[in-house]
């Protein structure tokens, strides 16, 4: 994993509050959802999936930026908070 990559240090640095989810069920949220994770970006998905989301949806041949594939697939993915 990428650990000089801002999005991963911002990330990690709130940590705490996206595995708590504290003020999201404070709010009275039951599920949140994120709606556009590259299927090819493995450290993403992998952050991703350590905070607790699932994937519960593609949508195929989205993102048109891969150098070597052409168009990706986009990934929904979902979380169930707690209560």
């Amino acid at each position: 994993m990428r650990h000089n990559n801002p999005i991963y240090k911002r990330a990690t640095a709130n940590y705490d509050r996206f595995v708590s989810n504290r003020r999201e069920i404070e709010l009275g949220y039951k599920p949140i959802q994120f709606n556009f994770v590259i299927s090819t970006n493995q450290d993403a998905i992998r952050i991703w999936t350590k905070l607790g989301f699932d994937t519960v949806g593609y949508l195929p041949k989205t993102f048109n930026n891969h150098p070597k594939k052409g168009y990706v697939d986009a990934l929904v993915m979902y979380k169930w908070l707690e209560t």
